[in-house]
């Protein structure tokens, strides 16, 4: 290219600039705009795996969180079986000592009171906790 060449395209490329300034300053601020603000602009790479990361921490300590529970649970349950199993032995143990002492209880009033009928039915309705109904009271004689 040769020197009048160049300066004719200079000419042309000015006039054509002093009649779009419009367009060209519109470009300017656009490229100052982007060139200040891209600074300050996430990385939305690096914000992904955050949110990634925080979630599945999240969703351990969710898993961590039933997991005790579960085992609570069960713990739980056992003691409460163990419990349960402790009082029926406890009451079978109580019951059979109750029963040997009505037992003997009874075989006493029976031979203390063998030939009276009357004190025999009152004393035994009196140790077993029955209900005594002297005779003649329920109709019949």
């Amino acid at each position: 290219m040769t020197w009048l060449a160049v300066k004719t395209f200079l000419t042309r490329a000015k006039r054509w600039a002093l009649t779009h300034w419009e367009l060209l300053a519109g470009l300017g601020l656009g490229l100052v705009v982007l060139l200040v603000f891209r600074r300050g602009t996430p990385d939305f790479t690096k914000l992904y795996a955050s949110i990634r990361e925080r979630s599945k921490q999240e969703q351990e300590e969710i898993t961590a969180g039933y997991e005790k529970e579960v085992k609570l649970t069960q713990e739980a349950a056992t003691r409460a079986t163990d419990a349960l199993q402790q009082v029926e032995e406890h009451y079978a143990q109580r019951s059979e000592e109750l029963d040997r002492k009505k037992k003997q209880e009874v075989k006493k009033i029976i031979e203390e009171t063998k030939r009276d009928p009357e004190e025999l039915a009152r004393k035994l309705a009196q140790a077993t906790g029955a209900r005594y109904v002297p005779r003649g009271k329920n109709g019949s004689n």
